[in-house]
């Protein structure tokens, strides 16, 4: 049950043994903090609803949330906007019935039985998870998650496709929050929020180490694709595909819900004149290759002359010796600045580059990749390839990888394996690249770069998302488009991304 859009991502706890709390939480709030909870233990009912007052009274005018500490009838009697009982404190629906609908309620869980509780239970708006470390602030009843305990149960969340917001407590410093939060995902599934006590109230300098926190959460949870895609719209580039036959119509309209122009083309005679429209470019997938095609050598031609991205996937290479001499001369011989394919298609173009004549054993099997290749083994590989032939590469897989030429690196992980069960999705996604990077100057590796790695992150966010209300493949590619089409209005990113 989520009925309130509240940022849970810095969940500041207040300190009762902290004598300057009214300053404690100001300078906090003022730096960034995006929810606020009042706990004391030991306080009379009076002195706590005046004290909520006062705190209250800092909330408001920031425009964030105050939670209550287990007291419903402290909440109900100053006007807070919520309640967190811990698991043992009270049944969630008996504090929804006195509090009503309209209260933000928050539960603590440890593990999944009291997960699966609350869940049955119905009435929890997020639920906080822990104590993931230990922590000098509550004696703990059972020993510590850790960040794999966590992942535990945002894995239950994930597969059985419920979304109910959590933040992490217990032991989480300024330092360990971000990495907490990548450590827990669960395929690119993030906790909405970390909660905080003495890394704050105990701070030498509170707001000092506020806005460090914040600046370490937004760098987990913040993304500037919305940006991205206003751009695009603002001035849409132009982007032609040389695709094959079997993914023309959804690649088109994956181009046209991100907001650029696509032009389905095979015709040699007419790239030229595409290619000098301003803010052009073009992909080129080699997918349903013919012996006398030239319009691949022609594309990457004339659009690199014309100093335009150009996107290259040279898919099933490895499959055939056809499609393993052709990809090897295209990119050898137009050294195209954008090769997007997966970890199959690249280690056979690597090899082929190095003087292999593709004989070994093959790494795709028709156009799918058979490689199990580590992350960071395939970034290592990468990193040598990019910088010899001066290009970005973008392979897809359960984790994307990007790599520049410059030896800047990043995973992507998330999305859903409904995108594996839609034949184009990764054709298409090339054009969504060709999309982000088209305004781009040429010379401007860093935000290419960065630009790819978004195209990337926007496939994943919108594959997670799509599958939350899909039924199977016919659902989720309808799905799919609508939530490319809303990637202008997302606030988090539903992926995470690792820079190496």
């Amino acid at each position: 049950m989520v009925k309130h859009p509240v940022d849970y991502s810095f969940y500041f706890v207040t300190d009762p043994t902290n004598e300057n709390y009214i300053d404690v939480i100001q300078q906090c709030v003022d730096n960034g903090a995006t929810i606020v909870q009042l706990r004391e233990k030991h306080l009379d009912t009076g002195a706590l609803v005046a004290k909520a007052r006062e705190v209250h009274e800092i909330t408001q005018k920031a425009g964030i949330p105050l939670i209550i500490n287990d007291r419903v009838d402290v909440c109900l009697a100053m006007g807070a906007e919520g309640v967190h009982v811990g698991f043992d404190d009270m049944i969630p629906c008996e504090a929804r019935r006195l509090l009503g609908p309209d209260k933000i309620l928050g539960v603590s869980v440890h593990d999944l039985d009291e997960l699966k509780f609350v869940l049955e239970d119905g009435s929890a708006d997020y639920i906080g998870i822990g104590a993931v470390y230990d922590t000098s602030t509550k004696k703990l009843k059972q020993a510590p998650t850790g960040p794999q305990g966590v992942k535990k149960i945002i894995k239950y969340l994930v597969d059985h496709k419920i979304e109910l917001p959590s933040v992490i407590i217990g032991g989480l410093s300024v330092e360990n929050s971000a990495p907490s939060i990548i450590q827990s995902s669960y395929k690119g599934v993030k906790t909405n929020g970390v909660a905080v006590v003495s890394c704050i109230s105990q701070a030498a300098h509170p707001g000092e180490a506020s806005k460090q926190l914040r600046s370490n959460l937004d760098a987990v949870y913040k993304t500037h694709i919305p940006q991205v895609i206003q751009s695009v719209y603002e001035s849409p580039p132009v982007i032609l595909h040389v695709t094959n036959t079997v993914v023309q119509n959804f690649s088109a309209n994956v181009t046209l819900a991100i907001g650029a122009s696509p032009i389905m083309s095979y015709e040699d005679s007419e790239f030229a004149d595409l290619s000098l429209i301003p803010g052009s470019a073009v992909v080129v997938n080699t997918g349903s290759p013919k012996v006398s095609d030239t319009m691949y050598a022609t594309a990457l031609h004339t659009f690199k002359s014309n100093g335009k991205h150009v996107v290259f996937d040279p898919v099933g290479c490895g499959a055939t010796g056809f499609r393993r001499a052709l990809n090897k001369e295209l990119f050898l011989k137009y050294k195209p600045n954008i090769v997007k394919c997966n970890a199959g298609e690249i280690i056979s173009l690597i090899k082929l580059c190095e003087g292999s004549d593709g004989s070994e054993e093959t790494t795709v099997r028709g156009v799918d990749s058979t490689v199990l290749t580590e992350p960071l083994e395939l970034i290592a590989l990468l990193k040598q390839f990019c910088s010899k032939y001066r290009c970005i590469a973008a392979i897809t897989g359960e984790v994307d990888v990007v790599c520049s030429p410059d030896g800047h690196a990043a995973t992507v992980t998330g999305g859903d394996h409904l995108l594996t069960r839609i034949t184009g999705t990764g054709c298409s996604l090339s054009g969504v690249v060709a999309s982000y990077v088209a305004h781009v100057p040429l010379d401007d590796l860093d935000t290419v770069f960065h630009r790819t790695v978004d195209a990337l992150a926007s496939y994943k966010h919108c594959g997670r998302r799509a599958s939350l209300n899909s039924k199977g493949p016919g659902s989720f590619q309808a799905q799919f488009l609508n939530e490319l089409y809303n990637l202008k209005n997302i606030t988090t990113l539903e992926c995470v991304i690792e820079y190496h």
